[in-house]
């Protein structure tokens, strides 16, 4: 394990100052990576060490630097582990929130996740964080964003296909939502609510309706 991920683990900050002046010292980036493209910031994420994201922060890091082969971001790291005081650290010391995932494959609940160019918003529907959801609408993240994976859909799509009711509200409350956007089978975001049977959803975001609505054959 590297070192600075067991600092991170064990929240050892006193440890972790000494191992980041030191690598100052040597003319060490603060940006040098794991194997895979961890990065300090993103440990301290996953382990949710705020502590030591305050501190890893004081030494100015990329914090949009992206791991290898996913495209994952520390911020996108907070949103899969529903850290929600990282994640406003993180934007209040300038993350971007529209930076775009190359691949990640994973599990909500039984339900597996293929996602291609997704953002921070699409993985905190996903999870439904709604606090985090409302913390990247507060810092204009795009809701509209459309995934590349097999379904190419919205944030709210996301939030109606696994019921997250309260995620669904957030991004309602928007007023640039696009509630008339299709995804690759052609299905509007309250379709795809009805045909999981989120009745919830359905119940309490009319404004979903219009007058084409109508669920597509075998949907």
């Amino acid at each position: 394990m590297h070192v600075k991920t067991c600092l991170c683990r064990c929240r050892n900050t006193s440890f972790l100052k000494l191992l980041l002046d030191a690598g100052s010292k040597l003319g060490k980036s603060i940006d040098a990576n794991e194997y895979g493209g961890w990065t300090a910031a993103m440990r301290a994420c996953e382990y949710d060490n705020y502590d030591a994201l305050q501190m890893i922060i004081t030494y100015k890091p990329n914090l949009d630097a992206q791991q290898d082969s996913t495209g994952m971001t520390a911020l996108m790291v907070c949103v899969l582990h529903g850290r929600l005081r990282c994640a406003r650290l993180l934007m209040e010391n300038g993350a971007q929130v529209d930076t775009t995932n190359h691949t990640y494959e994973g599990y909500t609940g039984a339900h597996e996740l293929k996602l291609t160019n997704a953002t921070a918003l699409i993985f905190a529907v996903l999870r439904g964080h709604d606090e985090i959801v409302s913390l990247l609408v507060e810092h204009k993240a795009n809701v509209n964003v459309t995934e590349a994976g097999h379904s190419q859909r919205t944030p709210l799509m996301c939030a109606c296909q696994f019921g997250h009711v309260e995620c669904a509200r957030i991004l309602l409350n928007v007023d640039s939502i696009n509630i008339r956007t299709t995804d690759a089978f052609g299905h509007t975001a309250m379709m795809i609510a009805a045909g999981n049977g989120h009745a919830r959803i359905v119940r309490s975001a009319p404004e979903l309706f219009d007058n084409s609505y109508k669920l597509t054959p075998g949907f």
